[in-house]
């Protein structure tokens, strides 16, 4: 399987971040929550789609909460 090594371009996946950020107002994407952006999240796992990597419809931004919570859900499966 075609693993994504750990770390991201740095210059690429600050401008992406940001993007994501922004358009979500610095608000999570979870409906009802309004906390504040923690993570920006691969919503295809990396190492399922390493080609969606960069891709902007792959991301989300997410409160830590909610990250922690899908990082959990996709470790069970």
């Amino acid at each position: 399987m075609n693993r994504p090594s750990g770390r991201l371009s740095a210059r690429p996946w600050r401008r992406l971040r940001d993007a994501v950020i922004a358009e979500q107002d610095g608000v999570c994407f979870v409906p009802d929550c309004y906390e504040l952006i923690d993570e920006v999240d691969h919503r295809i796992p990396r190492h399922l789609r390493p080609d969606l990597t960069y891709v902007r419809e792959n991301l989300q931004g997410l409160c830590k909460a909610h990250h922690d919570l899908k990082t959990a859900e996709e470790a069970a499966l």
